[in-house]
C-alpha cells in the first residue's frame, strides 16, 4: 500500500492532523532532563486509566530487569491528540521527536508510508529477534508497503455485549446470531418504553471510531469498503444496505448515540439504558465496574452474515521512529522486544481485556480463559479476524464518512445520496494525498 506519488511533507503532516491539530503543527513541549547512565530512550504512549497504566507496567519492568537501558514514558493523550502532537514533532525535528512511539493500528501506516518510522524487519530476524511464528496472525497489520514497521501492545477486535437480563425478560434465547436476527427480532423486542419514554434502547452505538466496526457487516454481506489497490466502495449495497437499516431502527427509536454529557456508549450500556453494544474487546477488563450489580453482563460473537463470520482487529502497537542512532534504535528494539514476550503480554490482557496475540501468551492464560469466560468468547472470535480496509488509515477518508454517518443516523440523510457524494470526495482526496493519480 504503498503512494504513487508524494505530497510535500508538511502538507502530508497537515493532513493528519486534520483542521483542529494543525495549528499546533508548530509547537511541542520539552521533556525533563534525560536520565544518566544508560541509554534513555523516551516513549510516546497513548490512553489513560487502566490500559495506560498497564503500558507504564511494562515499561517500569523493563527498566528493572536489566541496566543498559532507561525508557523515558510520556503519555500524549488520545490516539488523534498523540497523532498531532507526533505530527508536530515531525516538523520541528530534532530533540522534539521521541524515540517509540504507540500509535492505532489505523493512525502509524501513513507515518510509515513517509519514512517517518523505522522498518523493523532486520532486528525482528537477527540474532536479538522474536519468533514471528508465533503470533495469531495479527502481525501483518504492522506490515506497510511489504515491510514491518510496528508490533502489537493492544490487540482488540469488535465484539458483542448484551444485557443477559433484558434479554431473557424479552423472551429470547441468548444474544442475536445473525443480523437479521438483530434487526428483525431482537432491536424491536429489546427496546423499552414507559410514559412515552424509552427506558432502555436496543443499541448503543458506537459511532465515534467510526467505520471499525461496521466493516463486519458489509464483509459478511460480500462486499466492503475498500481494496489493496485503494479502490473504494462506499456507494455500494452493502454499504447503503447497513446504513438504511440502522437508519430504519433509529426512526423507530431502537437505537442511540449517547450524547457527551451522557458519557460513551460503554457508560450508557453499563448504566442499563441500552441493551446491546459492539465495542472493543478491551473493555472486558473492566466490564465488572462498569456494570456494577445492576446487571448481568455477557460478550458473545458479532452476529453472522450471509457470507460468514469476519471481524477487524483493531488497538494499537509500538514503533520506532526513524533517524535514530545505532545506540538508540538498538534500546529502542528492546523495548518492543520486552514486550512482546509472554508475560508482558498476558499482563496487558488481564489489566485491559485485550486479547493475547501469540500462542505462548494465549498458553499462559489457559488459566483465565477457563475463570473468565467473557475473555474466552473474544479470543475464540479472534479465528475470523483480518486486518482493517486500507481506507481507514487515511484521516480525511474517514472524517467524510463520519460526516455522512451522522446525517445518516441522526439526521435523516438520504444514505444513497450522501454516499455517492462520500464516494466522490474520497476518491478526490485519494489522488490529492498521493495514493493514486
Amino acid at each position: 500500500m504503498s503512494n504513487t506519488r508524494k505530497v510535500s511533507r508538511r502538507t502530508f503532516l497537515g493532513r493528519i492532523a486534520g483542521a483542529a491539530g494543525a495549528g499546533a503543527l508548530g509547537a511541542w513541549t520539552p521533556r525533563p532532563a534525560r536520565a544518566q547512565g544508560r541509554v534513555n530512550v523516551v516513549w510516546w504512549r497513548s490512553l489513560s486509566g487502566r490500559t495506560g497504566d498497564a503500558y507504564d507496567e511494562v515499561a517500569k519492568r523493563f527498566n528493572e530487569s536489566q541496566n543498559r537501558v532507561t525508557v523515558q514514558v510520556e503519555f500524549q493523550g488520545d490516539y488523534g491528540a498523540l497523532r498531532d502532537k507526533f505530527a508536530a514533532a515531525v516538523v520541528a525535528g530534532g530533540s522534539a521527536l521521541p524515540d517509540l512511539v504507540m500509535l492505532a493500528d489505523v493512525i502509524f501506516p501513513a507515518f510509515a508510508r513517509n519514512n517517518i518510522l523505522e522498518p523493523l524487519d532486520d532486528l525482528a530476524k537477527g540474532s536479538a529477534g522474536v519468533d514471528l511464528k508465533d503470533y495469531f496472525g495479527v502481525l501483518q497489520r504492522g506490515v506497510v508497503g511489504g515491510k514491518l514497521y510496528q508490533f502489537p501492545l493492544g490487540v482488540s477486535t469488535p465484539i458483542l455485549y448484551y444485557n443477559q437480563e433484558a434479554v431473557r425478560a424479552a423472551g429470547l434465547n441468548g444474544p442475536p446470531k445473525t443480523w437479521d436476527d438483530l434487526f428483525n427480532v431482537y432491536l424491536p423486542k429489546l427496546t423499552k418504553k414507559e410514559g412515552g419514554k424509552t427506558s432502555m434502547y436496543g443499541f448503543a452505538f458506537l459511532a465515534f471510531v467510526d467505520w471499525w466496526w461496521q466493516q463486519s457487516y458489509m464483509w459478511m454481506n460480500g462486499g466492503g469498503i475498500s481494496d489493496d489497490k485503494w479502490n473504494v466502495y462506499f456507494d455500494s449495497p452493502q454499504v447503503l444496505d447497513f446504513l438504511t437499516r440502522f437508519q430504519k431502527a433509529f426512526q423507530a427509536g431502537q437505537a442511540y448515540i449517547p450524547t457527551k454529557a451522557e458519557g460513551s456508549p460503554v457508560a450508557y450500556f453499563g448504566s442499563g439504558k441500552a441493551a446491546l453494544m459492539v465495542e472493543s474487546t478491551g473493555v472486558i477488563g473492566r466490564l465488572t465496574e462498569v456494570v456494577g450489580n445492576r446487571f448481568t453482563a455477557a460478550v458473545a460473537y458479532l452476529p453472522e452474515g450471509p457470507k460468514g463470520r469476519m471481524v477487524p482487529t483493531g488497538g494499537n502497537g509500538i514503533s520506532i521512529v526513524a533517524g535514530r542512532s545505532p545506540e538508540k534504535r538498538q534500546a529502542a528494539w528492546e523495548l518492543i522486544r520486552f514486550s512482546q514476550q509472554p508475560q508482558q503480554v498476558v499482563r496487558v490482557s488481564e489489566m485491559t481485556g485485550y486479547l493475547p496475540y501469540t500462542k505462548a501468551a494465549g498458553a499462559a492464560m489457559a488459566d483465565l480463559l477457563a475463570k473468565e469466560p467473557n475473555r474466552k468468547v473474544a479470543l475464540d472470535q479472534m479465528a475470523w479476524s483480518r486486518p482493517q480496509s486500507s481506507i481507514q488509515t487515511v484521516p480525511r477518508a474517514v472524517d467524510v464518512y463520519f460526516d455522512a454517518l451522522q446525517q445518516v443516523l441522526q439526521g435523516g440523510g438520504d444514505p444513497k445520496k450522501l454516499m455517492a457524494q462520500v464516494q466522490k470526495q474520497v476518491q478526490t482526496i485519494l489522488v490529492e494525498d498521493g495514493y493514486k493519480k
